[in-house]
């Protein structure tokens, strides 16, 4: 984390290096303040991006529960981890460093979860972001900012910069100064980013950009001949419905045995005839 003037409302100085302590003590305030406010939060994934309460509310261990989780999780020690091979007249260190500035590119289905824990990552291990959010749901993350400052985040640490995708999404990721980028979304998207990242010709460039590209994985699901039909149909239609549909968690794929194969399809159908499609607020 880079040095700043002044002192942070958490009460340190902010004149030398923040330690991976002080980093991690901020995020785990930060999951403090989002418990607190759970409900806030529940209340903008309804109206923003039109989750159900029961997806929604942390009580139920909805998407606003997650972010807390994950930056409970955040614990690190020390920089300087066990190098796993020492052979005999060599001396070798293993010695984890921040990268530096990093681009967060979250999903709009999960904008508070994946958001929080991609931004929370970067935070602990020592590195600055730049937080551009989906261009569907940024009032979240600005709320998240909130929660940020509150618990004591020096400013420049994490920038709230929403936009779109195909323009500042891009821009920010090819820039020569940007050192690594998080995304999570379609796989368009993600294969726009890992070209306009992977650009080598860029002046400017200091190594290679590091990447994470999660661009939604599709369940399937394997039902045997001794399984309860009637549970198995429970299990896809609630994993089908889910965020309405729009979730890399949701059973894309079915593998049935043939001699149930159409009673089982047969009552999906009958309960997918039954579920309600509404307003979520």
């Amino acid at each position: 984390m880079p040095r700043c003037d002044g002192r942070g409302t958490a009460g340190f100085s902010l004149v030398e290096p923040v330690t991976v302590e002080v980093r991690a003590s901020m995020l785990l305030h930060a999951a403090e303040i989002i418990r607190r406010r759970k409900l806030e939060f529940a209340a903008w994934l309804t109206y923003e991006v039109g989750k159900n309460w029961a997806e929604a509310d942390a009580r139920r261990g909805g998407d606003d529960r997650l972010p807390g989780s994950f930056m409970r999780g955040r614990r690190c020690g020390s920089r300087q981890a066990t190098t796993p091979i020492q052979l005999p007249g060599e001396r070798n260190r293993l010695i984890y460093i921040p990268l530096g500035v990093g681009a967060v590119i979250p999903p709009w289905n999960f904008p508070f979860a994946i958001m929080a824990g991609m931004t929370a990552a970067s935070i602990v291990t020592g590195n600055t972001v730049i937080l551009k959010p989906s261009s569907d749901s940024p009032t979240i993350a600005a709320l998240f900012m909130e929660v940020l400052e509150e618990a004591g985040m020096p400013a420049g640490v994490v920038n709230f910069c929403p936009g779109s995708g195909a323009t500042f999404g891009n821009a920010i990721v090819a820039h020569p100064k940007t050192r690594f980028y998080a995304f999570t979304g379609s796989k368009a998207g993600g294969a726009g980013y890992s070209r306009a990242g992977g650009e080598e010709r860029r002046r400017g460039r200091s190594g290679v950009k590091r990447t994470v590209l999660e661009m939604g994985g599709k369940d399937s699901i394997l039902v045997c001949a001794d399984a309860d039909v009637d549970d198995a149909v429970n299990g896809v239609v609630a994993r089908r419905s889910g965020s309405a549909g729009r979730s890399a968690r949701l059973v894309r794929g079915r593998l049935l045995r043939l001699r149930f194969m159409t009673t089982f399809v047969e009552k999906v159908r009958e309960k997918v005839a039954k579920l309600t499609v509404g307003d979520p607020v």
